[in-house]
């Protein structure tokens, strides 16, 4: 017997052979032909149903909040050949206690679908945890019991990021592993990532580099700048292209919180002025070159950003009084060279002539611009 293999993009279905999929949380996609819930679980403030189908639908029970879906939709769907698959007839349902010591319950819910040629078992598991209310983890399955092994063209998962761009192309999806790290596969789900609580600014940083290396194209979030070292350190964030974040309150503290993050006269000096910087530069919109300098050797640290001709170093370090190494400069041109945090002009350089002398405390953040082409020489 064939096991399931990826052959030229395609997933190799075999006969009587299960596929699986994990997902974080089921969302949704295209539209359900079915209101009536089958299975309702509630957990926390969320309200989980599945339909006849083994499409999904989740809303919230806060008194007040809006409902986050109102139709029943296919979080996810796999396609054969040209045919799209996202209906199963629910069949069965069953129900057990979770174990190895954890508090909870599983449900796993059973449906097939049996047109042209087809028939595909969808075995579609949700999982609660009592210590975690307000998350409910899930997992498909999907079996082959055609005959025939079948090719998926595509698997289609979080549905909800193709619906959301088509209702709005500038809608932002964020997917948080919330402490952890990400599954790759949600990656193609999402258009901003985030460092996702951070528990240092280092972490911030390097979780940007490693995000621009596998989702470029998608735009990161440092996170609350709470969470940074000393609970206000914007240029971790700011040199390595992240979008800003804060999470203060005004004009007095939360009374349950356990922390205080009220905005203070002085932090909002502080806060506009690098928000202000953040809107000015747009640097989470730029080039990242993460191949210039390694992090593990090159000292102080250094992280590039490229914007058209113009390049933003962004060096850390405790404390630093030394040469620092300019790499990335072009041929035959001056640069200028300014501490744009603190409007500082700090002279030239040439690709000849790439080092610097500087002294800073835990950051500096420079902007190296065209200044005039070098004469050439015959």
């Amino acid at each position: 017997m064939k096991t399931h293999i990826r052959l030229s993009g395609r997933y190799l279905l075999a006969r009587a052979m299960p596929i699986v999929f994990s997902i974080a949380l089921i969302t949704s996609c295209d539209g359900g032909e079915s209101d009536r819930s089958v299975v309702t679980i509630n957990h926390g403030d969320l309200i989980f149903e599945v339909n006849g189908d083994l499409r999904t639908r989740i809303t919230t029970t806060p008194p007040g909040t809006k409902p986050i879906m109102e139709d029943f939709w296919p979080s996810e769907r796999i396609i054969v050949e040209n045919t799209v698959i996202d209906k199963f007839k629910f069949e069965k349902i069953t129900e057990k206690e979770l174990g190895d010591g954890l508090s909870g319950k599983q449900w796993a819910l059973g449906g097939i679908y049996g047109e042209e040629g087809l028939e595909i078992v969808k075995v579609l598991t949700l999982r609660v945890y009592d210590d975690f209310p307000e998350l409910i983890s899930t997992k498909v399955a999907y079996t082959n019991n055609s005959g025939n092994d079948v090719f998926i063209k595509k698997w289609v998962n979080n549905g909800s990021y193709d619906e959301a761009r088509k209702i709005n192309p500038n809608a932002v999806v964020e997917n948080c592993p919330c402490g952890t790290c990400i599954s790759y596969f949600n990656m193609a789900s999402m258009n901003q990532a985030v460092s996702s609580d951070p528990l240092s600014s280092w972490q911030i940083r390097h979780k940007g580099k490693t995000y621009k290396a596998l989702v470029p194209n998608a735009a990161y979030y440092g996170d609350h700048v709470e969470l940074s070292d000393n609970a206000n350190d914007f240029a971790s964030s700011f040199g390595v292209g992240a979008v800003l974040g804060t999470k203060f309150t005004w004009p007095k503290d939360n009374p349950n919180a356990s922390d205080s993050f009220l905005l203070t006269p002085e932090k909002e000096k502080v806060w506009k002025k690098w928000f202000a910087l953040y809107d000015e530069k747009m640097l989470s919109k730029a080039n990242y070159l993460g191949d210039l300098y390694d992090i593990g050797y090159d000292r102080p640290e250094t992280r590039v950003i490229k914007k058209q001709d113009v390049l933003y170093y962004a060096f850390y370090a405790k404390r630093w009084d030394g040469e620092i190494e300019l790499k990335g400069l072009g041929k035959n041109t001056d640069y200028r060279i300014r501490d744009y945090f603190n409007n500082i002009d700090l002279g030239k350089v040439s690709l000849n002539d790439s080092t610097i002398n500087a002294s800073f405390k835990d950051f500096l953040l420079i902007e190296v611009s065209p200044d005039k082409p070098l004469t050439q020489l015959n």
